[in-house]
């Protein structure tokens, strides 16, 4: 609770004074659990487009490990404290860009061709699923501002109490 109280009370003091300008550039996060690390980048650009990139690499122990992106553009305004994204996850692009499977599937794999198989099957599987994969990630959403310095952005998700802090990538 006092976190959020903290968070809240930076939100405050940032309010109207940030405008679209104050974040171009971009931003990125990463976070990290026992299967996956995801890295979450937002692109905003001066003609307030924004450009959404997240990468997932998860492992599976017995399975192996894959490495997928996805990339979607949507459109952003700022309002004092508010950050809204707009985009639809709809028409995001999945892109499996890395694999490395064990066991059988592993050694099966080998093989160019099964390989391609794989892989092909894998592609369909992600694009048929990119809603379900982010649901958990705020890109159609208004965000606070939290605070923000040269080189950091830090946004609390309306009705989360965690903070995500993004570092500047681009200027």
């Amino acid at each position: 609770m006092k976190k959020v109280l903290f968070l809240l009370l930076m939100a405050v003091m940032t309010a109207g004074k940030l405008s679209a300008q104050d974040i171009l550039g971009e931003w990125v996060t990463t976070f990290a659990d026992a299967e996956q690390t995801v890295a979450f980048t937002l692109g905003f650009n001066k003609d307030k487009t924004a450009n959404i990139r997240v990468v997932i690499d998860a492992t599976d122990p017995e399975i192996g490990s894959m490495t997928m992106r996805i990339e979607l553009s949507g459109t952003y305004s700022v309002d004092g404290d508010q950050l809204k994204l707009v985009s639809d996850a709809k028409k995001a692009d999945v892109k499996l860009i890395g694999m490395k499977l064990k066991g059988e599937m592993g050694e099966a794999a080998k093989d160019p061709a099964t390989e391609k198989m794989i892989r092909s099957m894998l592609e369909q599987q992600l694009g048929t699923q990119k809603v379900e994969m982010l649901a958990g990630v705020p890109i159609n959403t208004t965000l606070t501002i939290v605070s923000k310095t040269d080189d950091k952005l830090t946004l609390l998700e309306n009705g989360t109490e965690e903070a995500m802090e993004f570092m500047k990538i681009n200027k």
